[in-house]
C-alpha cells in the first residue's frame, strides 16, 4: 500500500491509518459522491427545495477541493469531513424530515469524528447531535416545522426517535473512540519499550566489547555468534573468523569440563 500524502508510515501507528481512512473518505466523496449528488440535486429542484440543492452543491464542491488540495493539514481536512456529514444531515433532516437521508448523515457525524480525531471531540460531536435533535423537537412542539407528512403527536414521537437515535449513536461512537485511543496508547507503550530495549542493548554492547575478560556469545548448539575484543586477542582470530566456529573445538574449557558442556549443548 502506498503511504498517505503526508509521508506517514505504518510505524506512526494509528495516525497513519487515520490519514489513510481520511484519504479514502475524501476519494469516495469526490468520485462516487458525484453519482449521489446529481440525483439529489435534481430531486431538490423538482421538489422546489432550492436551499437543499445549494447546500448539496457547496458541500460537494468542498469535498472536491479537499481531494485535490492534499497540502491542507490533516486536522482541517478531518474536521471538514466531519462537518460535511453534520451539515448534510441537518440540511436533509430539515428539508425532508426524519424519513429522508438526514438521520443517516447525522449518525455518521460523531462516528467519523471518533475514527479521525479523538474521544474528547467525539463526545462534543455527540453533544452537538443531541442539541440539534432537542432544538428540532422544540420547533416541532411549537409548530415551526413543516414536513410533507403530518402526524399526530409529532413532538412525542420525535422524543422517542431521538432517544433511540442518541443511544445507538453513543454506543457506536464511544466504542470506536475507545478502541482507537486504546490502540494508540498500546502503540505508544510498545514504542517506549522498544526504545528502552535499544538503549539497554547499546549499553550491553559497550560493556561486552570492552570487558577485560574474554566474553563469548554462542547458540545452544555451541556455535559462536559473537566475541569481544579480549576474546579475539586470546584466540588469535578476528571477529569474522571467530563467528561460526564451535565453542567446544576452540579448547576454551579445561578437559574435565568438556563432557558436562557437551551434555548441556546436546
Amino acid at each position: 500500500m502506498k503511504a498517505p500524502p503526508s509521508g506517514l508510515t505504518v510505524d506512526d501507528g494509528i495516525r497513519y491509518w487515520q490519514e489513510r481512512l481520511l484519504s479514502f473518505f475524501v476519494f469516495v466523496g469526490a468520485f462516487l459522491g458525484f453519482f449521489v449528488y446529481l440525483p439529489s440535486v435534481a430531486l431538490c429542484i423538482k421538489e422546489d427545495l432550492w436551499s437543499a440543492a445549494l447546500a448539496d452543491t457547496i458541500i460537494y464542491g468542498w469535498v472536491v477541493i479537499l481531494y485535490f488540495c492534499k497540502s491542507i493539514p490533516f486536522a482541517v481536512r478531518a474536521i471538514s469531513v466531519s462537518l460535511i456529514s453534520y451539515l448534510l444531515g441537518i440540511t436533509l433532516l430539515l428539508a425532508l424530515g426524519p424519513f429522508g437521508g438526514g438521520p443517516v448523515w447525522l449518525f455518521a457525524f460523531p462516528v467519523i469524528v471518533a475514527i479521525l480525531l479523538d474521544l474528547r471531540i467525539s463526545l462534543i460531536s455527540l453533544a452537538v447531535n443531541a442539541g440539534t435533535l432537542i432544538i428540532i423537537g422544540i420547533l416541532l412542539k411549537f409548530g415551526h416545522m413543516e414536513w410533507d407528512y403530518p402526524t399526530a403527536n409529532p413532538a412525542e414521537k420525535w422524543i422517542v426517535i431521538s432517544l433511540n437515535f442518541l443511544l445507538l449513536n453513543s454506543i457506536v461512537t464511544i466504542s470506536i473512540a475507545l478502541i482507537s485511543e486504546g490502540m494508540q496508547n498500546l502503540l505508544k507503550r510498545q514504542k517506549s519499550m522498544l526504545a528502552s530495549l535499544e538503549k539497554s542493548e547499546e549499553k550491553f554492547r559497550v560493556l561486552f566489547e570492552f570487558a577485560p575478560d574474554a566474553c563469548y556469545l554462542s547458540s545452544l548448539e555451541g556455535t559462536l555468534i559473537d566475541g569481544n575484543k579480549t576474546a579475539e586477542e586470546l584466540l588469535g582470530y578476528n571477529k569474522e573468523e571467530l563467528i561460526g566456529k564451535n565453542f567446544l573445538e576452540l579448547n576454551l574449557l579445561p578437559p574435565e569440563q568438556l563432557p558436562k558442556a557437551r551434555e548441556l549443548m546436546s
